[in-house]
């Protein structure tokens, strides 16, 4: 009765039944108990016919039959609705994780917006023509970012936005800016919160490129391996030059890392570390290959 009720929710994605929505919930449920007394029935039918429970009299058959069906119907009822209550705590579950997702992710475009206009609004005076070109970019690069309303997007998109990005600040930064991409092993289809990377990016670009006279490398190293994937943005980092932080840099790993542990529980990560002369921004969390969170979600 369980697998007919969830499917008649459509949680198994079978067409040939139908979906909870089509059904009224009474009568969803009149079927789940009707099937459950008839799957009774024909028990206590085999049951009877081999003689499994002693003979019995006339009366006492009908007897049987009426208190197997009327124990089945309650026990079906008291299980449905059981089922039909968890059910609604799960999904009212999950609408207060889809809003505050979504709250998450309304703070961070904003900062993503402001941060790559002011980094326009230096070119304007240094190049107006890439500094037309970078505006260009930009809307591209913002009605990608709004392109698609769920949490989750495929990581070739994620990718292809924080390029975007570095394309406005190589404008900028010039020869500067040098990237390593170590990604290759990552599959495209991977899921990752939207602007995840972009944010690593532009701390990388705030305190490792912007402050040294001859820049440096912002290396990009991703993986995907035993059903974790694991995201790493390195950049030049001096024990000497110690800046003050940027407000804005450090909501946006705040916000990163409130994401992470929403959507992907307490196995996701977001550490910082100094070694080797460079500075380390690390995410980590368990995933599939295919993007079906997005849509659980």
């Amino acid at each position: 009765a369980w697998q007919v009720f969830r499917l008649m929710q459509g949680d198994d994605g079978v067409t040939a039944f139908p979906t909870y929505e089509q059904l009224r919930p009474w009568l969803a449920g009149c079927l789940c108990s009707a099937l459950v007394v008839v799957l009774t029935l024909a028990c206590t039918l085999v049951a009877d016919y081999y003689d499994l429970g002693g003979q019995l009299p006339r009366s006492g058959e009908v007897n049987l039959y009426l208190r197997h069906a009327l124990i089945s119907l309650i026990m079906s009822a008291l299980l449905l609705r059981y089922f039909y209550l968890q059910s609604q705590w799960r999904r009212q579950q999950q609408a207060e994780l889809k809003a505050r997702i979504e709250s998450l992710q309304a703070r961070i475009r904003p900062h993503f917006l402001f941060n790559s206009l002011n980094s326009i609004a230096s070119l304007v005076v240094v190049d107006p023509n890439k500094a037309e070109q970078a505006v260009l970019d930009l809307s591209d690069l913002f009605r990608a970012s709004l392109a698609k309303p769920g949490t989750l997007v495929p990581w070739r998109e994620e990718l292809e936005l924080a390029k975007r990005y570095l394309s406005i600040e190589q404008y900028r930064l010039g020869e500067r800016l040098q990237l390593d991409w170590q990604v290759d092993a990552v599959p495209d289809d991977l899921p990752i919160p939207q602007l995840t990377l972009q944010p690593l990016l532009e701390n990388a670009l705030i305190y490792g490129i912007q402050p040294r006279i001859e820049g440096g490398l912002v290396r990009v190293e991703a993986q995907y391996a035993d059903g974790v994937f694991q995201l790493c943005v390195s950049n030049p980092y001096e024990a000497g030059a110690e800046q003050k932080p940027s407000r804005g840099t450090q909501q946006a790993l705040v916000n990163i890392d409130a994401r992470l542990a929403a959507l992907f529980g307490p196995r996701a990560s977001l550490s910082v570390d100094r070694r080797d002369g460079r500075h380390f921004t690390c995410l980590r969390y368990p995933c599939s290959r295919l993007t079906q969170e997005a849509r659980a979600i």
